[in-house]
């Protein structure tokens, strides 16, 4: 339950690695976490693309490997007196 124009919102849908509930309206979100609950097929998609995503935008590697790019671009910058 986020609002429709946060970040969460919009990751969550573009990635679709979760169910985005948008509107404070009890009874829509009563509505989401029933259909987690009966739809063994979306909650097995949510899963799987959240893995997935997990992998690729959380892995303590890649962001290690990212932040030596990016201190190796700067320091190639700086002129050494």
């Amino acid at each position: 339950h986020v609002p429709p124009n946060s970040f969460v919102a919009y990751y969550i849908k573009n990635y679709q690695c979760g169910l985005i509930i948008d509107q404070n309206e009890p009874q829509k979100l009563a509505d989401g976490i029933t259909k987690l609950i009966v739809d063994h097929n979306l909650r097995n998609k949510i899963i799987e693309n959240a893995q997935r995503q997990v992998r690729l935008d959380y892995s303590p590697e890649l962001a290690c490997s990212s932040l030596i790019t990016l201190l190796q671009q700067y320091l190639s910058t700086i002129k050494v007196r």
